[in-house]
């Protein structure tokens, strides 16, 4: 397989992972706040939560304290459960957002390349530009900061983008040279409509694709 479509391919999973999680609570039925959970550090408001007890569509209203959140819709059943969270939509082709219902969304795109000069029997050096596109929506409600939501998610991918613990660089599992953010982060945080938006410039240094 091409060089260029792994290191794409692991770059897109790492971004996929940024906030996927499990925690589990106590839900009761036809009310929407879950308690008991052990630690809501790294929930945020806008982030989509599913269960067997709760809505498909159910996401965080409010984090409420260390152990307790509510949701958007009302549980369905009773009892404890593990919730899981992660991004409703991800893609390696691009839509608007208009498109796109199932939000927080991240697509990513190949943008460019850039081949630096080499001398005779140098291997090529190769810095593939990429792009992440994020959608949120949970600006919709009137007494939500849609820029919020996006903060959190952009958080959660610088994250997932820092070399592991004792690694100077992030490799992609030892498929890249290198992959770091570079340039600017263009933010569109729907004050006015609700739909906020993130284009995150990624630079990979890729070893010789030939």
């Amino acid at each position: 397989m091409s060089t260029r479509e792994i290191v794409t391919q692991a770059l897109f999973d790492l971004l996929t992972s940024s906030i996927a999680t499990s925690f589990t609570g106590t839900a009761s039925y036809g009310s929407p706040i879950i308690t008991g959970i052990a630690d809501t550090a790294g929930l945020f408001v806008g982030m989509p939560t599913t269960s067997s007890r709760t809505p498909a569509t159910a996401a965080i209203a409010s984090v409420d304290g260390p152990t307790q959140v509510t949701l958007t819709e009302a549980a369905q059943s009773a009892g404890t459960v593990q919730f899981t969270t992660g991004f409703r939509t991800t893609s390696r082709r691009l839509r608007m957002p208009n498109d796109v219902a199932a939000q927080p969304a991240l697509f990513l795109r190949n943008e460019s390349e850039d081949v630096s000069p080499r001398s005779a029997r140098m291997p090529m050096r190769l810095t593939m530009r990429c792009e992440a596109w994020i959608y949120s929506r949970a600006g919709t409600a009137a007494d939500a900061v849609p820029g919020a939501t996006l903060n959190h998610i952009l958080d959660a991918i610088t994250r997932v983008l820092e070399p592991l613990p004792g690694r100077e660089l992030q490799t992609l599992g030892g498929l890249a040279h290198h992959c770091w953010i570079e340039g600017q982060v263009e933010l569109h945080p729907g004050d006015l409509d609700g739909q906020a938006l993130a284009i995150i410039p990624i630079s990979i240094l890729v070893p010789d694709p030939t």
